[in-house]
């Protein structure tokens, strides 16, 4: 279920069911569906705490999907997904971009059928730095 927005008119009288609907909406603003990335090998994939189905339902929802890379026990960075990827699978790929000083990391859930899938593969593309301005390209 999605967020739909009331057109308010004027006269309109203010009902529960319209504030509800307020309040689901401002709620999937505010409270993006985290999911947490730990890398477990050198290329940085890993494991997921949530399954690609729990994924589907948020994004179906409306929510945004923001995923959690864990870069120590206490350290982490917060990526949004900015793309899907649907190959006819039952699960579409979830895909964001990891960007840190050296390389830009594309990780990504992988189009699937098992909707109990809790793993992401990675794609590392190294950065090289400009000396004389500190760019990366």
């Amino acid at each position: 279920m999605s967020y739909t927005p009331t057109n308010w008119q004027a006269g309109d009288k203010v009902t529960a069911t319209k504030l509800n609907n307020m309040e689901s909406g401002i709620n999937v603003a505010v409270n993006p569906f985290i999911v947490t990335l730990t890398p477990t090998a050198e290329d940085f994939s890993g494991t997921m705490d949530k399954t690609v189905a729990e994924i589907n339902t948020a994004y179906e929802a409306g929510r945004r999907i923001v995923f959690r890379v864990m870069q120590s026990v206490t350290a982490y960075m917060d990526v949004d997904c900015t793309a899907r990827w649907f190959n006819g699978s039952t699960y579409p790929s979830f895909n964001g971009f990891i960007v840190n000083n050296d390389a830009l990391i594309y990780a990504y859930t992988g189009a699937t059928n098992d909707g109990t899938k809790q793993t992401y593969g990675t794609t590392i593309y190294p950065l090289q730095i400009d000396e004389a301005s500190g760019v990366s390209f």
